[in-house]
């Protein structure tokens, strides 16, 4: 049985759509795709930019820290030295009273 045109036109067309059809959802995958892509830049960019902010303030916070403990440093140098002085000056009365109580068993023994 040999075709007529009508049935050779009608299986053109039908190709010609599904081939269309092939080709447009190609480019809505494309378009997806590089759609997707942008999104994942965007959100490494938001990472990246976040980790920055991070960094900055944990660097931040290490040079609050320092210069706090660097006061603390100086402030328990400044109290060990008041305590050794102190100390000294006790020694110093205990060494006294123990002077003048050998004196005093002396004069009485």
């Amino acid at each position: 049985m040999p075709m007529i045109n009508a049935q050779v036109m009608t299986i053109l067309v039908v190709f010609l759509g599904v081939m269309l059809g092939i080709l447009f959802n190609n480019a809505r995958a494309s378009d997806l795709s590089k759609a997707f892509e942008n999104r994942f830049s965007d959100l490494n960019n938001r990472f990246n930019d976040l980790t920055k902010s991070v960094d900055a303030r944990i660097s931040d916070s290490n040079r609050h820290i320092e210069g706090t403990m660097a006061h603390f440093e100086k402030a328990l140098d400044a109290q060990t030295k008041r305590i050794e002085r102190m100390d000294e000056n006790i020694l110093r009365l205990i060494a006294d009273h123990d002077a003048r109580l050998r004196s005093l068993e002396k004069t009485s023994g």
